[in-house]
């Protein structure tokens, strides 16, 4: 995900923290200034850190689980009011994928009974001092947290919950179909009673919306090119640089029909400079600044005998929308989004 940054690695996975959280955080300061007599833990950057903390801790649960059922996490990506886990093997067989989303669930679950729990005798003894009332903030945002996730509306836990169940006894696509349009019609019925509650339900509402035919619209893309060869679709005629280039020295010797280039040092590709961060760099009159600089550090993988079933999530969540092709540990290919969303065009098959 862009304007992300890698904060370390957990149960095999790169956590993200996404660049909006930092402005969040900014507008969570001036919070208190409009509320003035609200406790600071309630409306300021405690509450923020808490909600961050929460959503955070939600998805290590699914990164964790998923290590443990032999399906892995490549990364976790953290926003202001959502997180998400990319899944080193998507799509998942129905039971797998309910653990993984049960994990979620019951991870957010236990903090909004620890919080609630703990705050009681401390409460009694202490009053309504801040750890206190964090403590109760702790609950109350898990407790949304888990109503909002637990509701079979599909993309969130409980809507994968309802899709696996559907997937033991239909095929992919139709469970997700159905799944999506369960999820539609539940989320009018919730917009139509709740409406006039918070704007901020909209805006989840709308995510709902979004995400359901979203996600069906990509399991149908995945439908029809799961078979089709790595090796087929990948580009073998391709240019490399190399880290400790120039962006001018780089620019004055790439070809115009490449987009993407891989970055190698001692035969081990480091990384993926796309053109445009390398066009941009030179609008800035940065040409002086190395490729290590600018190029995408976070490379996806594939071998040449993988089909694109197998890789087909992990391309499409790429940073630089391309990902090297290995035989064994050669580079031998580049496979970029682009040319895969061609094929997913039926004009690309007929000729037409």
């Amino acid at each position: 995900m862009k304007w992300s940054y890698c904060l370390g690695r957990f149960a095999g996975a790169t956590v993200h923290l996404h660049v909006t959280v930092l402005l969040y955080l900014l507008g969570a300061t001036f919070i208190h200034r409009e509320i003035p007599d609200a406790p600071l833990v309630l409306s300021g950057i405690p509450f923020a850190l808490v909600l961050l903390f929460s959503v955070l801790w939600h998805e290590l649960a699914h990164a964790r689980v998923a290590r443990r059922v032999g399906v892995g996490a490549k990364r976790v990506y953290i926003t202001p009011l959502a997180g998400f886990t990319l899944l080193a093997k998507m799509p998942l067989p129905p039971a797998r994928e309910r653990a993984i989303a049960w994990a979620g669930l019951a991870a957010t679950l236990y903090l909004a009974v620890f919080g609630f729990v703990v705050s009681i005798p401390l409460r009694m003894m202490m009053g309504d001092t801040w750890p206190v009332l964090t403590l109760v903030t702790l609950s109350g945002i898990n407790a949304m947290l888990f109503l909002s996730n637990v509701l079979p509306l599909y993309p969130t836990d409980g809507g994968r919950i309802l899709r696996s169940l559907l997937a033991e006894f239909l095929p992919l696509i139709p469970a997700t179909a159905v799944a999506a349009v369960l999820s539609t019609l539940g989320t009018l019925v919730l917009l139509f009673l709740t409406w006039r509650i918070h704007p901020i339900l909209w805006i989840w509402y709308g995510f709902i919306l979004l995400g359901a035919w979203s996600g069906y619209t990509t399991i149908r893309s995945w439908e029809r090119l799961k078979e089709v060869p790595v090796h087929s679709v990948m580009q073998t005629d391709f240019q490399t640089v190399e880290p400790y280039e120039t962006l001018a020295e780089v620019a004055a010797r790439l070809r115009e029909d490449q987009h993407q280039f891989p970055v190698v040092k001692d035969g081990t590709v480091v990384g993926i400079l796309t053109r445009s961060a390398l066009e941009r760099e030179l609008e800035r009159q940065r040409g002086h600044l190395p490729v290590r600089r600018v190029m995408c550090r976070e490379v996806e993988q594939a071998q040449v005998t993988d089909t694109l079933g197998e890789v087909y999530f992990l391309l499409g969540m790429s940073e630089a929308e391309a990902m090297v092709v290995l035989q064994g540990e050669e580079l031998v290919g580049l496979l970029c989004y682009e040319r895969v969303q061609q094929l997913e065009s039926p004009s690309q098959e007929t000729g037409s």
